[in-house]
C-alpha cells in the first residue's frame, strides 16, 4: 500500500485528483440559496464534484456492490465537516432511508454506512430518525427540480421528537 493516506484509504495520486468543491458549495444558514422541503436547514456541505472518478466510485459502491469504498467517502466527509466545525451544535447523525426494495436488490443502504461511520469518528450518537412511506420514482430518473419539490418522501419515525434538535443528515 504505497503512497496510501492511511487515514482515508486513498492514494496520494488519487487524493490529489479528487474534485474536492471548495467553500463556495458549502452553504450556511441565510446564504442557501436553493428552496428546500425542509422546515429548517442550517447548513448544506458538498464534498466533491459529481464527476470522474468520484462517479465511477460512486457507481460502484451503489450500484455495483462495492463497498469497500464507504470508509474513505465517510473519513473525507468527516474531516471536511470538522475543519466546517459542523459538529459542534450536532445532536444526532441519521441516514436517508432506502426502501425495502431498493434494500433487498443491493443488500445495504450505502447512506447508512457512511452515516454509521462518521458517527463513530465523531462520538456523535447515530439515530434512525426517519421512514420512507414508499419508494416513489427513482431519484435518478427525475430532475433536479423534481427531486428539491418531492413531497412526503421521507418523515420523522413515529413517537421520535426531534424538537430542537440539531441532525446531520
Amino acid at each position: 500500500m504505497d503512497n496510501v493516506d492511511h487515514d482515508s484509504f486513498v492514494c496520494s495520486k488519487c487524493m490529489y485528483n479528487l474534485p474536492f468543491y471548495k467553500e463556495e458549495y458549502r452553504y450556511h444558514n441565510t446564504s442557501i440559496s436553493r428552496e428546500t422541503p425542509f422546515k429548517s436547514l442550517d447548513a448544506v456541505y458538498c464534498l466533491f464534484k459529481y464527476t470522474n472518478n468520484v462517479k465511477k466510485a460512486f457507481i460502484r459502491y451503489k450500484f455495483q456492490g462495492d463497498i469497500s469504498v464507504y470508509k474513505s467517502f465517510a473519513i473525507l466527509m468527516y474531516d471536511m465537516l470538522l475543519c466546517e466545525k459542523a459538529f459542534e451544535s450536532v445532536d444526532y447523525i441519521t441516514a436517508v432511508p432506502i426502501s425495502d426494495e431498493k434494500f433487498a436488490q443491493r443488500g445495504f443502504n450505502q447512506s447508512l454506512l457512511i452515516a454509521n461511520e462518521i458517527s463513530k469518528l465523531s462520538g456523535i450518537q447515530y439515530m434512525e430518525l426517519l421512514k420512507r412511506p414508499y419508494q416513489g420514482v427513482t431519484q435518478s430518473k427525475v430532475s433536479a427540480e423534481e427531486r428539491l419539490h418531492a413531497k412526503e418522501r421521507f418523515s420523522v419515525i413515529d413517537n421520535i421528537n426531534i424538537a430542537n434538535k440539531s441532525v446531520l443528515l
